[in-house]
């Protein structure tokens, strides 16, 4: 068999030419195994079972098989298919127009029955999956719809015409006519006229209630809510392009501020000192020893101004345990300087576990603190 490709892209027929010629009794076995099997069940005999480039066959007397079959394919993996089949189907084989008796018979080499149906079954599975895997990298899945357009619209086309308008997002800029609860409001084109083109806007959560008669830019879906068109909003801009629906980022303390620095200092200073103890390196103990007595004086005399005398002990507390780390890294005293660090760390942790919380920008003071 030979498989080509074709060189134009989109070649998509396959056509096989098949011309067979079989003669009577070239496939049965003789005593010597000559282009069949012998008695042993010896391999056939190599010159007398396979055809040659012109399709002839082997030795002569052994039979003439003629077999010229070109298969022009779409893609590598279709010949990859084409070419399994060629494998699972000796080419001395009288398998097209055989009947059953022919297919299973013992003029089969090499084959017993069985084994030549098993191997079939085998080999047409094999094609089919390759098949599949072509037709799938020719048909790749669509790609995701686009997102829905905004569609800019007045209030009393959407009034007037609901259903048109449901489950598509729009954009209105109207005036506030009615505040009905922390989350909702009615916007109407003509504040003049009011209630002819009514919509309710619904929102999530707002950083500020709109102002009454004033105009803002609603952007959302169009809902049903309580059986009427309503716009349920992800933005609601004021005349000042400010978006009412997003909360403004939170004010920071300057004390928190300076004691988010403070601790910013101690961080890396206390694991500093715990690689120093441990290597018994006293210059770099030394150091951070001393950056950690600093941080803890200023981290006490911030908790006393905010009157937490449970904070303010842990702190006077960690400051002890820098003094004493100095005292014992000067003296080369290790095993001291070792107790001193997992004291000051038990001290830090019961500290955080009161009054440190993880946000979204990392930690803060908890706020019920």
């Amino acid at each position: 068999m030979r498989v080509r490709t074709s060189d134009a892209e989109g070649a998509a027929e396959l056509t096989p030419r098949v011309r067979e010629d079989f003669d009577e009794g070239a496939g049965a076995p003789d005593a010597e195994g000559a282009g069949g099997t012998n008695a042993e069940g010896a391999a056939p005999d190599v010159e007398g079972a396979a055809p040659d480039d012109e399709g002839a066959g082997g030795a002569e007397g052994a039979g003439h098989v003629a077999r010229d079959t070109t298969v022009v394919v779409q893609s590598p993996t279709i010949a990859a298919a084409h070419q399994t089949a060629g494998f699972c189907i000796p080419a001395n084989n009288k398998l097209f127009g055989a009947g059953a008796g022919d297919l299973f018979g013992p003029e089969w080499p090499g084959f017993r029955g069985g084994d030549m149906f098993r191997s079939a079954l085998i080999c047409v599975g094999v094609v089919v999956w390759l098949l599949k895997v072509a037709d799938g990298r020719q048909n790749p899945p669509a790609a995701a719809p686009a997102a829905k357009p905004l569609v800019p619209v007045a209030t009393t086309t959407i009034a007037g015409n609901p259903d048109a308008f449901i489950g598509q997002t729009v954009t209105v800029t109207a005036s506030v006519d009615r505040v009905i609860s922390p989350t909702s409001f009615t916007v109407d084109q003509d504040a003049k006229a009011s209630g002819t083109g009514e919509l309710v806007v619904l929102v999530e959560s707002l950083s500020a209630p709109p102002e009454l008669n004033s105009y803002v830019t609603v952007i959302g879906e169009v809902v049903r809510h309580e059986g009427k068109a309503a716009i349920r909003a992800t933005s609601v801009l004021t005349a000042a392009m400010l978006d009412l629906v997003k909360r403004p980022a939170p004010t920071v303390d300057p004390d928190e501020a300076a004691f988010d620095a403070i601790m910013k200092r101690i961080n890396p200073a206390f694991g500093g000192i715990r690689q120093a103890v441990a290597a018994g390196d006293g210059d770099k103990a030394a150091e951070q020893a001393a950056i950690l007595k600093q941080g803890f004086t200023e981290t006490e005399a911030f908790w006393k101004k905010r009157e937490k005398a449970d904070a303010v002990k842990w702190a006077a507390d960690a400051r002890a345990h820098a003094e004493t780390l100095e005292t014992a890294v000067a003296a080369g005293k290790w095993d001291e300087a070792k107790t001193a660090v997992s004291g000051m760390q038990q001290t830090c942790s019961a500290c955080h576990g009161a009054y440190r919380q993880r946000g979204e920008g990392g930690y803060s003071i908890r706020s019920d603190k």
